[in-house]
């Protein structure tokens, strides 16, 4: 995943600018808690996006074979965005493996590899700094 972000890093920051930029561009006044989902597996997205705007969307995601994206702004219209990677089980029982921009929760815990993390029987949340606001996090729900 490190490789991945590296190599396609200028895919992550479009997929960043389209979702955490775009109420800035058009002019839309921060709605706190609002947020944005754009899915291909499985297709959907909440509020709707075009046609074309959703076609980009799935190009970017094929080129670093990522799952979709959510986004969630904050009251000083911050952006926190998921970029889904990679997930194994189902909803309340799986673990999710994402590309994260944003500043941690305090509930994430930082470590310096996702690799041999303890997970437990509680939720947890990993995150592992790549560079410049970006993390790697997997997601715990036993």
């Amino acid at each position: 995943m490190i490789d991945l972000f590296q190599t396609q890093r200028p895919v992550f920051e479009e997929i960043r600018a389209r979702i955490c930029e775009k109420a800035e561009r058009d002019g839309e006044e921060t709605v706190v808690g609002r947020s944005q989902v754009i899915m291909m597996d499985p297709e959907w997205a909440d509020p709707l996006v075009s046609d074309a705007e959703r076609d980009h969307f799935y190009a970017l995601f094929e080129m670093i074979d990522a799952k979709g994206v959510q986004a969630i702004f904050s009251a000083n219209n911050e952006c926190e965005l998921w970029i889904e990677y990679w997930s194994v089980g189902w909803v309340g029982a799986a673990d999710y493996k994402k590309f994260v921009f944003g500043a941690p929760d305090q509930t994430d815990q930082i470590v310096d590899s996702l690799d041999d993390v303890q997970m437990g029987s509680e939720i947890v949340f990993f995150r592992r700094k790549l560079e410049g606001g970006w993390w790697l996090a997997l997601d715990h729900w036993p």
